[in-house]
């Protein structure tokens, strides 16, 4: 590797993670990570991986890490009063217990996410380069060091990143299982994908992937694609088949202490449809997966298949899933010049080389996985709620924008294409520092920017609980000394310095602060008071049609009576 070329990628890299951490004590724990980190650490000090098992735990794990080390009190029991409210009550309980020190514990459990988003990138840049060359694997970095979906949510301790990390080593190194089959690539491809298995539940869709690869070797071997040394073995590359789902399967055992009781699936109470209907037909499947993670996967399958609360697109709440949810996301939140670029590198082909015009096997590969994973995602679940869903998908789009490096063109063509490309580059550049730090609420050109982004899209897409520290900043900068409160989060205000009272009126006078969310009628429950309480959502509604003073962060709108 050149020094320009090393020189590019580092400052990429290391722009990457000043954007991310310079925004880590901007932003309150939103929803999610509120209770991930806390049942993060709750794992690592019981081997307990029944509380928070609606996701797999290595993630969670990762970013309480430090906690090993700052050794916040905690509980070793968990409050059962609202049962489908446990990781958050056990996150409220944390909270109570190091309330001087909150704000800091949570800066320093998002730092392993950090760490684990920079490998993603250093694996992004090592694909793209490979299949594409310097300028390929620098594109492809481009892509994902200023994309504001990866800066935004490489900042909190929640899975999503550590899950598209994992899910993309599974893919490259099934990839490369694929090109040359053997034991030692197999056992690779089996830890990765085990790996992915204990991150999300998402990345289950991997597997009937891994299982067509009988189906992927037949056709590669008849297009006559270039072994590496010696024809296809196929009684060779079955017994490394075998050891690949073998290996996954013991990574997943062992990440759960190697808990397994096969009679599990006839014995329990499971709550979706799915596997209720399986239990009824197959009552004797032993089950081969250890009992949390089974618990845990029946939980996801009832809340995709039953939504937990309604979703939310274009201005309306809806229940049944709409097949243009994901692809209406992508268009908004993803920067327009990647759309752009990733288009391009697929179907420019006047101009190029011959070898450039086609799609490799590894390019479609990757176009297969993304076609199929989106489809899962789109056709089934009710989870509507966020491109962090997506996220997985995110680094495979990257690797194949690179293919830009490797069309050719006329002289006279190049010239253009080159400043085409550059700026591209600065356009994606410019976007991404205008919204830092609060990347969490990018929406691109085509939606009218992060403004009008809570008529569009809400929840993790816009406003997840991550501004109360800009609301406190904003109230002593204008000598605010209460608010009336309309908070979607968990974490105590009181925490950030903010006196409030619950907004429970009409037009109170004074200030009054609202969550997007609530703005737009989401029904959550106010759960940082005692007891918990609800938003009424008529008074709500009625702050729709008056302009705010100011607006914290994109999420959070101020109005004054």
């Amino acid at each position: 590797m050149k020094t320009r070329e090393l020189l590019a990628g580092a400052g990429l890299l290391i722009l990457f993670l000043g954007l991310v951490l310079a925004g880590l004590r901007r932003h309150s724990p939103t929803v999610d990570e509120f209770a991930h980190l806390p049942a993060g650490y709750y794992y690592l000090r019981t081997g307990d991986f029944s509380l928070y098992s609606k996701n797999p735990p290595l993630v969670k794990m990762i970013s309480a890490l430090p906690w090993l080390l700052l050794r916040p009190a905690w509980e070793a029991n968990v409050s059962d009063e609202h049962p489908a409210w446990r990781p958050w009550e056990y996150g409220a309980a944390v909270m109570r217990l190091n309330s001087a020190r909150y704000q800091s514990l949570f800066g320093w459990g998002r730092v392993p996410i950090v760490g684990l988003a920079l490998i993603l990138g250093l694996g992004i840049w090592r694909w793209s380069r490979r299949l594409y060359g310097p300028a390929g694997g620098l594109i492809s970095l481009t892509c994902f060091c200023l994309c504001p979906n990866f800066l935004a949510h490489s900042g909190l301790a929640t899975v999503d990143v550590g899950a598209s990390l994992f899910f993309f080593g599974a893919v490259w190194a099934g990839g490369r299982f694929l090109e040359q089959p053997g034991f030692l690539r197999a056992a690779g491809a089996g830890l990765l994908l085990g790996l992915a298995q204990l991150s999300k539940f998402t990345c289950l869709l991997l597997i009937p992937l891994f299982l067509l690869f009988p189906l992927a070797a037949w056709w590669r071997h008849r297009r006559g694609a270039p072994e590496p040394s010696r024809p296809l073995s196929w009684s060779r590359f079955a017994l490394s088949l075998v050891l690949l789902l073998l290996a996954a399967w013991g990574v997943l055992l062992a990440g759960y202490g190697f808990e397994w009781d096969p009679s599990a699936f006839a014995r329990l109470n499971f709550h979706s449809q799915l596997f209720q209907h399986a239990q009824r037909l197959l009552p004797w499947l032993p089950s081969p997966v250890p009992t949390d993670y089974l618990i845990g996967l029946d939980s996801q399958m009832r809340a995709a298949e039953h939504g937990d609360f309604p979703n939310y697109l274009f201005g309306h709440w809806y229940r049944e899933p709409q097949w243009y949810y994901f692809p209406a996301a992508l268009a908004v939140k993803t920067p327009v010049p990647i759309l752009l670029g990733l288009a391009g590198a697929l179907f420019l082909q006047r101009g190029a080389s011959k070898p450039a015009g086609r799609l490799l096997p590894a390019e479609l590969g990757l176009l297969i996985v993304m076609v199929l994973v989106l489809a899962g995602l789109t056709l089934q679940s009710r989870l509507q709620i966020g491109i962090r869903y997506l996220l997985p998908l995110f680094p495979l789009a990257y690797v194949l924008t690179g293919r830009l490096a490797v069309l050719r063109w006329s002289s006279a063509q190049t010239r253009w294409y080159r400043a085409a490309l550059a700026g591209l580059g600065l356009w994606l550049l410019i976007g991404t520092l205008r919204i830092h730090p609060h990347f969490l609420a990018y929406f691109n050109e085509l939606a009218g920017g992060p403004a009008r982004g809570y008529k569009i899209l809400l929840d993790s897409n816009l406003d997840w609980g991550q501004d109360l520290p800009g609301l406190a900043a904003y109230m002593k900068e204008h000598r605010i000394e209460r608010v009336h409160l309309a908070y979607f989060g968990h974490a105590d205000p009181a925490l950030y310095g903010i006196q409030y009272d619950i907004l429970q009126a009409k037009n109170p006078p004074g200030w009054t602060a609202i969550s997007a969310a609530y703005l737009m009628g989401f029904p959550y429950p106010v759960t940082y008071t005692t007891p918990w309480s609800q938003i009424p959502l008529a008074v709500t509604a009625s702050y729709q049609s008056r302009r705010p003073v100011a607006t914290v962060g994109y999420s959070i709108f101020l109005f004054q009576d």
